[in-house]
């Protein structure tokens, strides 16, 4: 499927040809989408319902001008309610990130492997989990992402790590040498790309109990969010009881081949849903 710029997607719209109209981002797509008189189901990320949630009513009338919602995260659909929707978090296609990598010689055997990956952004935590895991016994983490490290660096100890930015195409090999990710993040309106990633490779993850992350990640394996101690905790806990370190979602269930005909389901359930009700 070719994938339209949105201006000329608008004028066909206004051409009468389009039927209806899925708008990924509520702001500025869902505005637009709202005045072509057409249905139109909303797909909420993260940064505009941030933005949305400053502001209260244009808040209020993105959702009337919507018939449908899919959101990456639980919050999105308590805050966007009224509607139809579909809890759908993001995906990765299976040859992005290879089949699932064989698991490194688990503890004590060798040294349990931690990753995060992810821009090294204040929110994403990881300063919690430098402090948690520094000079932590038979335990190694690396830390893959953008940003600047200098902060960070004058807190972490010689078990910890910084690798940069790594490629798509470097990452599965990133997965195989790495026994989990962790995911530390101080604000959960989001459903990180990343554990897709970890899912398909076969690796399980370690995240802060937040309500994007809830959906993919189970009690057992959520920490409480900025909680240094509880971190420091979660890890040794899984040194002394390595079997656990397992994949705890099979792989498909991430792919889009599994989720695109999710989505496509809930289209025709709300553009149907609609002809009807105009039709009454």
């Amino acid at each position: 499927m070719k994938l339209e710029p949105l201006t000329r997607m608008t004028l066909k719209a206004q051409a009468g040809q389009a039927d209806a109209i899925l708008s990924h981002w509520l702001l500025p797509s869902a505005i637009i989408g709202a005045t072509l008189g057409l249905p139109q189901v909303g797909v909420a990320h993260g940064g505009d319902y941030r933005l949305l949630k400053q502001y209260p009513r244009l808040m209020a009338w993105v959702t009337r001008h919507l018939d449908g919602l899919v959101a990456v995260s639980p919050e999105f659909i308590r805050d966007l309610g009224g509607i139809p929707s579909l809890l759908m978090p993001m995906g990765v296609e299976s040859a992005e990130v290879g089949p699932p990598a064989p698991m490194p010689p688990m503890p004590p055997i060798a040294p349990l492997r931690l990753l995060f990956l992810g821009r090294l952004l204040p929110i994403k935590g990881v300063n919690v989990l430098v402090e948690a895991v520094s000079n932590l016994p038979g335990v190694e983490l690396t830390i893959a992402g953008d940003g600047s490290t200098r902060t960070l660096e004058t807190i972490a100890a010689p078990n910890i790590r910084f690798i940069g930015a790594v490629p798509m195409s470097s990452r599965r090999q990133l997965f195989s040498e790495h026994h989990l990710l962790c995911l530390p993040s101080l604000q959960g309106d989001a459903s990180p790309r990343v554990v897709a990633e970890a899912i398909a490779a076969g690796r399980p993850v370690l995240a802060s109990d937040l309500p994007g992350l809830r959906s993919r990640v189970p009690r057992s394996w959520r920490v409480p969010c900025g909680d240094v101690t509880a971190w420091r905790k979660a890890i040794k806990a899984l040194q002394y009881a390595p079997g656990q370190i397992r994949p705890f979602l099979p792989p498909e269930s991430v792919d889009w081949s599994t989720l695109v005909p999710q989505l496509a389901a809930f289209q025709r359930y709300v553009y149907g849903r609609d002809s009807k009700s105009k039709a009454g």
